[in-house]
């Protein structure tokens, strides 16, 4: 497989995994707040009882919620390179 290839296959991976990520935190966040849906009260109230597991607000609640994304792109991203590589 040419190095190319390997390289695309791990964007490919990594976009995959970010966007399993993604749905994943959107679905905490819709969950876990006060009133549930995606509103602005749903993504208010869920970010701020996101923010609050480490002691912060709305604030520290987006990088909670961005955590799973991160670590699916990273993750997509090193097993597809293995997988195709």
């Amino acid at each position: 497989m040419s190095k190319e290839s390997g390289e695309v296959s791990g964007l490919i991976g990594g976009a995959v995994g970010a966007a399993g990520g993604t749905a994943a935190s959107l679905a905490t966040v819709s969950a876990a707040g006060a009133v549930s849906g995606v509103s602005a009260a749903g993504v208010t109230s869920g970010l701020a009882a996101m923010g609050g597991i480490v002691g912060g607000g709305m604030l520290a609640g987006v990088a909670v919620a961005a955590l799973p994304a991160v670590a699916g792109a990273f993750v997509g991203y090193k097993l597809f390179k293995k997988i195709f590589s």
